[in-house]
């Protein structure tokens, strides 16, 4: 069975926080952990407060969903009406969950009501987005609430842009474009593209812009060495060009 509980302070009866812990609300991605303490086995290893069927010996796994949307609307009331849509929610706990899909998906409704569930974006949509922050490589702008992307520099404008802060600033309102979504999970915005007819114009510009970087990287006479023609061990011999003196 679980240990007891160790020794520390009472939780509030109204379940309020210190001010430590919302004085910072909101201005951090905000997440769900739902804890489901019921496992078909423990693992010897486990810290978890957790129980096994033969262990409840009665209907609490049941009644278990409706104690954790009670804990949700209770959380909802003690942090207020703050703007906090949730953009991640982890079922952690027995694995597997012991709890049938139609209660998870009770939950998770419950969390979408109280809080609001974040969506992910799409290729090609368009949103109105702020800037958050500027780099050398481009600006980055929270497209969605807690969901940032990266504008490269290359597609804020269509003209040269020789310094960011002369076209877009930190906090100004700008219309961007999901342009690309990597194998990381990272998003590229352009703010060009959104008024471009043509659909693969940033397509367009990435690929001419790799192969600029593949010339550069590949060509020209830069100097140096060269290998040589294969065989005998090869060698090295100079670059073609005028003696340097």
């Amino acid at each position: 069975m679980p240990g007891a509980l160790p020794d520390g302070e009472p939780v509030p009866p109204d379940g309020a926080l210190p001010r430590s812990a919302s004085e910072r609300l909101g201005g951090r991605p905000f997440g769900c952990y739902v804890h489901v303490p019921f496992c078909a086995t423990r693992c010897g290893y486990c810290d978890f407060n957790t129980y096994t069927a033969a262990e409840l010996g009665g209907g609490s796994r049941d009644s278990y969903p409706g104690l954790v949307i009670a804990e949700i609307r209770l959380a909802r009331r003690v942090l207020g009406g703050a703007d906090l849509p949730v953009s991640s929610v982890f079922f952690g706990g027995g694995t597997p969950t012991l709890l049938p899909p139609s209660q998870l998906g009770a939950i998770l409704r419950a969390i979408d009501g109280e809080f609001g569930l974040t969506r992910d974006a799409e290729v090609g949509e368009i949103f109105d987005g702020k800037v958050t922050r500027i780099m050398s490589i481009g600006a980055f702008v929270e497209y969605l609430p807690g969901k940032e992307g990266l504008v490269r520099v290359s597609e804020i404008s269509n003209e040269r842009v020789n310094r960011i802060e002369d076209v877009v600033k930190v906090g100004d309102p700008v219309k961007v474009k999901i342009a690309e979504v990597d194998r990381q999970g990272r998003v590229n915005l352009s703010i060009r593209a959104v008024t471009e007819e043509n659909g693969n114009s940033y397509e367009e510009r990435q690929r001419a812009e790799r192969a600029r970087y593949q010339d550069r990287e590949g060509g020209g006479d830069r100097g140096g060495f060269r290998r040589g023609p294969g065989g005998g061990g090869g060698g090295f011999r100079p670059r073609s060009g005028p003696p340097r003196g």
